[in-house]
């Protein structure tokens, strides 16, 4: 039933596209005979009079019945039926998008074969024929065309309860419509409304007051659509950087699962030997490369700090930390290091396990670049300051939390560290615009974004921290620097634990009436400009290329209406706002999709093999201690956490 549904309103939408071209054809066919016969004369008579008394103007006077103060609008492109249906059918994608999930991604192909429609009418209409029509129509138009852009349920919101998948397609449609839309919009207030036609008495627009277009507001519509041209560009090279990463990722997965394989027959081995009275020991040191960082060291790029094949020496525990279940802090000085150096001519069972100590060190990498935020060191007016801005509705962000598996001692203490937010985006821009952009970082960024985690007010700490690491830290830290590829697999393994949405209530409320107050922002513009200008000749709805918008628009609305009585009549809205029930959405869940994940049994692999190696991480600083080779006075205590039975 909704795939037919789905393809009854494709059908109309194809047809109301092809409607909207043809009647603008037929619109501009007019225009350009209108003066034929009686018609020809009164407007060329009113042309002359309007030379006799303005001689600085060189504008061609519109070819439409012009009023003193006021034109006749365009009824077949901005009328009253067609805008209807374009409210309404905003309206109808803002209510799926929060109250009936079900129903969002077929209202937003809807909305997306409007968008083509809707661009087509504003390069013809108001690009190639700028000379022949009123600024104010061409503002009307554009600024319909980029709310169309902006309507949509959009992927991977951090407030919205469900998800949805994004193909690849969809996505570069997406950003090429946008950019589009920007480009109308800087060439329109840059150069575009010098060609146009001025409104008679004036040209007015609403911005939360009565505004003259060619006044200060000019100033400011020029500058809104650079920025988000800019912002666009940006996100297309993260985007870049994600698929760069997917890539990655696939490519050092091959590596991880083959070492997977050897740890466990190894442990097989060890199993067989133990029933023998055989006891053995983990090996951590090695005598044959590893295909994932040979390869990284061939490729010239992101290579892994030379110390990688050197496991940390930890001192003995004295603190515990109950919501960490990875050593984070390992630190080594001058005695340690000879400690493991002796350590080390001890032959143990032979076994490559580089590549396990790369993601090791990749998951270090990760945390402790997540926890890179000024939010953990925030107080008294600072801290109500940042509260207030975290709930205002202002994009694509996550609710902070402290990054998964790390002590609280070491992020306080990489917070404190920290420069200035514009410092950061100094340094992480002067990477940007030289292409210079470590992929390790752009592992990091991705993981982020799929975890949730991407904020306007940290990501900037992040990326700094990333940029500069492992130098950022303090000297004795143990951070050798992980590969890109065993980077890649860490936040594959990190992913699932990243932490869940802790939006409230209220802060879901405060996103859905923002959202619903920039739909009743664009309607209050439109028709106030429309009437502050004087437009006639925009009622009725007679012709069928206002119908048909008006019928898709209010039928979407009312459909998604019905839907959402019919569930609450059954009981299953209350159910839907408490998650008891799916509503039917193909959702990506916390942590993204399935894509760029590890199976489950697979990072359990991982995970005893971590034990084992912490487990000799520790046995070898206890016995370097007994032997009084660490000095207590130049090594920091450690926070090791109590490992799980």
């Amino acid at each position: 039933m909704f795939q037919i549904e789905t393809r009854f309103v494709y059908l109309i939408a194809f047809i109301a596209t092809i409607l909207l071209s043809s009647t603008l054809t037929n619109a501009l066919r007019t225009s350009a005979n209108w003066n034929s016969g009686l018609h020809a004369s009164i407007l060329i008579k009113d042309r002359i009079e309007q030379i006799s008394q303005t001689h600085e103007s060189t504008k061609p006077l519109q070819p439409r019945a012009a009023h003193h103060c006021g034109f006749t609008g365009n009824n077949d492109i901005y009328g009253i039926g067609i805008r209807i249906g374009i409210y309404t059918q905003a309206l109808a994608v803002w209510f799926a998008k929060y109250f009936l999930a079900s129903e969002a991604p077929f209202l937003r192909d809807s909305i997306t074969v409007f968008t083509v429609a809707l661009f087509i009418v504003s390069i013809l209409y108001a690009a190639v024929n700028a000379a022949e029509i009123y600024a104010v129509e061409a503002f009307i138009i554009l600024q319909i065309f980029a709310w169309q852009c902006l309507t949509g349920a959009r992927t991977q919101s951090p407030h919205a309860k469900e998800n949805f998948r994004n193909s690849v397609t969809r996505r570069v449609f997406t950003e090429c419509m946008d950019i589009g839309c920007q480009s109308l919009l800087v060439w329109f207030w840059f150069r575009g409304i010098d060609e146009m036609v001025e409104t008679p008495c004036g040209t007015f627009v609403f911005f939360l007051a009565k505004l003259d277009m060619f006044g200060g507001f000019r100033t400011y519509a020029k500058v809104v659509p650079v920025v988000a041209m800019l912002g666009h560009v940006h996100r297309i090279g993260l985007e870049a950087v994600n698929v760069r990463s997917y890539f990655m990722f696939q490519k050092a997965k091959r590596g991880f699962l083959e070492t997977v394989a050897r740890f466990e027959e190894l442990e097989r081995q060890k199993r067989e030997r133990r029933e023998a009275g055989v006891v053995t020991t983990m090996d951590h040191h090695r005598t044959s490369g590893d295909a994932l960082t040979t390869e990284s060291l061939d490729e010239g790029g992101d290579a892994p700090n030379q110390d990688t094949h050197r496991p940390a020496l930890y001192s003995p525990s004295r603190r515990t930390s109950q919501d960490s279940e990875t050593p984070i802090s390992p630190v080594y000085s001058r005695p340690q290091e000879q400690a493991h150096t002796q350590a080390a001519a001890t032959p143990l069972q032979t076994g490559d396990f580089r590549v396990f100590e790369d993601v090791y060190h990749g998951s270090l990498y990760l945390t402790r670049c997540m926890a890179a935020t000024k939010s953990a060191t925030l107080s008294g007016r600072s801290a109500r300051l940042y509260k207030l801005y975290m709930r205002l509705p202002l994009g694509h962000r996550a609710q902070v939390t402290e990054a998964p598996q790390f002590c609280s001692s070491e992020a306080l203490d990489i917070a404190s560290r920290i420069p200035s937010f514009f410092a950061c985006h100094r340094h992480v821009l002067k990477y940007q615009l030289t292409l210079r952009f470590p992929r390790r970082v752009a592992v990091l960024f991705t993981h982020l974004s799929r975890a949730n985690l991407v904020d306007d007010w940290n990501i900037p700490y992040h990326l700094y921290v990333a940029l500069t690491y492992p130098d950022f830290l303090r000297p004795e830290t143990y951070a050798p620097l992980p590969s890109h590829e065993g980077t890649a697999v860490a936040a594959a393994i990190l992913l699932p634990k990243a932490p869940k949405r802790g939006w409230t209530l209220a802060e879901s409320w405060c996103f859905t009436i923002s959202h619903l107050w920039i739909h009743v922002f664009f309607i209050l513009q439109l028709e106030l400009t429309i009437r502050w200008n004087r437009i006639e000749g925009l009622t009725g709805l007679a012709s069928v290329g206002q119908l048909i918008p008006f019928v898709i628009g209010v039928g979407s609305l009312g459909l998604v209406l019905v839907r959402w009585v019919e569930r609450w009549y059954k009981g299953e809205v209350w159910l839907l706002e408490r998650g008891l029930v799916e509503d039917g959405v193909e959702g990506e869940g916390n942590g993204g999709s399935g894509k760029g994940r590890l199976d489950p049994e697979v990072v359990r692999v991982y995970e005893r093999w971590k034990e084992e190696f912490e487990a000799e991480i520790r046995r070898l600083g206890t016995e370097a201690e007994k032997r009084g080779v660490v000095d207590e006075g130049m090594v920091d205590v450690v926070e090791m956490p109590p490992r799980n039975s």
